[in-house]
């Protein structure tokens, strides 16, 4: 039974009552012949009762209802999700042996609700940080979203709480169409930088009998770009094994040949003999260029300064450079990173522009480091913008295709990216990011 103060009052009342009804009786039957005995009496009577409803109420009856109150407001704290109030019951009664039950109970729901916090919390970081762009939509409002989708809708500032169909409206019309349409599958997606490949993947399902919508979005370029690479690279060692197999016999046969001819007076063997060592001697490089793109090793990223990296390049070629240089040394491979620049003055060079006009740009952003490399040369036209960076292109008649590609493939592997900016007739820029 629940005992409390108004249960209490009425016990004690009760036991009030009774004590009163029989010194009622006492002085009825006594009052005549032993009025001071009975009046004494009755007060007596009424002096220990009042006392021990006392000392049952405060010794007993109240103890009692204060157990009850706090096992009570436990259960309640427990409703409420709460587990941080232990109970202080002392005794060693029913009530004393139930608070210890509960007090057990309430720390292990505490430590369970502390390890699903931390899980949680762990949950979301990995979510937040994921290149997964995730955004999580219940009734046309955004519930959840992590970074890689504000980045993924150009916002500044989280996409949670704000409706969906007016974050549409500020998208590019290919991802709006892939999202809209409601088919799984890739899409291309215009950047500043590059054509970017995505893929999207839709989940409808119910949530505390709420419509919910789950919008996952994975960016494939770099995936596709490695695979279309190790293609290339498979290839090329394969052309490589083999055409090194017959370069090695024809050089050596050749220097036979040329020995067992010296006798003979005959003025065109030297040409067929210098002819045929000078282009073996060309296919030989050009087989240990593309050798030397197939085995690229790993970027190794030490700190570079700023100074001395630009006092290196201007050694090899020309150029002006414009804007501050950063503050902060860069992190990359100065070796490759030298060989990736090279390569692109070398181009600017040889298209035409002025040494004066060819000008490099560092800046240091936010998450990152752009370079931009500029010319006005002849420029390049649509094709060769969109094929430029493809291992065996080219536009020169004794080219390899092999600079831009392997510089693409070193930005690559440094987790950044290239792209080519052809500006109608005034040549060419070249955009370069790498992260920090």
């Amino acid at each position: 039974m629940r005992i409390t103060n108004s249960t209490a009052v009425v016990i004690i009342g009760l036991i009030c009552f009774q004590s009163l009804s029989l010194g009622a009786v006492i002085w009825y039957f006594a009052a005549d012949n032993f009025l001071p005995s009975a009046l004494s009496l009755f007060s007596l009577i009424f002096l220990v009762t009042m006392l021990t409803c006392v000392i049952a109420y405060y010794g007993i009856i109240r103890p009692l209802a204060l157990k009850h109150q706090a096992i009570e407001s436990g259960l309640a704290n427990f409703k409420d999700n709460e587990f941080d109030i232990s109970l202080m019951i002392k005794g060693d009664d029913a009530l004393y042996r139930i608070s210890q039950h509960y007090n057990a109970a309430a720390e292990q729901l505490r430590q369970s609700k502390f390890t699903s916090q931390q899980r949680e919390i762990l949950l979301d970081k990995i979510i937040q940080v994921s290149p997964i762009a995730m955004i999580l939509v219940s009734q046309q409002q955004v519930i959840y979203s992590n970074l890689a989708s504000q980045q993924l809708f150009s916002q500044h500032k989280t996409l949670d709480n704000r409706l969906f169909a007016s974050l549409l409206e500020t998208v590019d019309s290919s991802l709006h169409h892939a999202i809209t349409q409601q088919i799984d599958g890739l899409f291309s997606l215009n950047t500043e930088h590059e054509t970017q490949i995505w893929h999207l993947l839709q989940s409808a399902f119910q949530l505390n009998h709420q419509h919910h919508t789950l919008y996952l979005f994975k960016q494939l370029t770099r995936e596709i770009n490695q695979a279309e690479v190790k293609t290339w690279k498979k290839a090329i060692k394969i052309i490589s094994h083999e055409l090194n197999n017959s370069l090695a016999p024809i050089l050596s046969m050749l220097h036979s040949a040329r020995r067992i001819t010296q006798t003979l007076d005959d003025t065109r063997l030297p040409l067929i003999f210098n002819t045929i060592e000078d282009r073996t001697k060309h296919l030989n490089k050009f087989v240990s260029g593309y050798a030397e793109f197939a085995k690229l090793p790993l970027p190794r990223k030490t700190a570079v300064k700023w100074t001395a990296f630009i006092e290196q390049l201007q050694q090899h070629y020309h150029f002006t450079l414009t804007g501050q240089l950063p503050i902060s040394d860069g992190h990359f491979d100065l070796t490759q990173m030298e060989q990736v620049l090279l390569n692109i003055l070398k181009n600017a060079h040889e298209s035409g522009s002025d040494a004066d006009d060819i000008k490099l740009d560092i800046k240091d952003k936010d998450n990152g480091i752009e370079f931009n490399i500029s010319d006005k040369g002849s420029g390049m036209s649509q094709a060769t913008l969109e094929n430029a960076l493809l291992p065996f292109y080219s536009t020169k008649p004794s080219g390899t295709g092999l600079g831009l590609g392997l510089c693409k493939e070193i930005i690559d592997a440094h987790a950044g990216f290239i792209h080519l900016h052809s500006r109608d007739g005034d040549g060419c820029r070249i955009s370069i990011w790498l992260p920090k």
